[in-house]
């Protein structure tokens, strides 16, 4: 009798040790992003559906961006994979939470785009990433593309 006993509690402490709970994920197959902590603009003229940048009509010394505090902020422009110019800001040195950028381009458009970002998206395997809570355009029409995480393509479409 002690030794089925012995037995029934060996089996039961076993189980309970043993629980699914416990297992480790297994991350050697997963294949994540790399971080990219940018913000990518596209200016596309909102009747020929022109790259605004890429023909010219805004070039670089003509596109001012400035943060809630008035400050400038630096950008720089580079080919996409159509070979189309886009805008990109950095976010890499910006404090997680709210942002806000006024966007002059020329004497012709000015915007707003709001940010609003958390840290530690991502999941078990990838991450952390800068996750995006909230993000829009005010002043002008626009579409975004983003997952919740950055990076956050925006399509901004300047009246002629």
């Amino acid at each position: 009798m002690f030794l089925k006993k012995l037995i029934l509690y060996s089996m039961l402490f076993n189980a309970v040790i043993c629980s699914q709970d416990d297992t480790i994920e297994d991350c050697s197959l997963v294949d994540c992003a790399a971080v990219d902590d940018f913000v990518y603009f596209e200016f596309i003229d909102n009747t020929t559906g022109a790259n605004l940048i890429t023909n010219g009509v805004y070039p670089p010394d003509q596109i001012d961006i400035s943060d809630a505090n008035a400050n400038t902020v630096d950008f720089e422009l580079q080919k996409d994979f159509e070979n189309q110019d886009i805008l990109i800001i950095s976010l890499q040195d910006v404090p997680i939470g709210e942002q806000s950028y006024q966007i002059s381009l020329g004497d012709a458009a000015t915007f707003t785009f709001d940010l609003t970002t958390f840290d530690g998206a991502g999941s078990f395997c990838c991450g952390p990433y800068t996750g995006v809570d909230d993000a829009s355009l005010s002043g002008i029409a626009g579409e975004f593309t983003n997952n919740g995480i950055l990076p956050v393509r925006v399509t901004v479409f300047v009246p002629e």
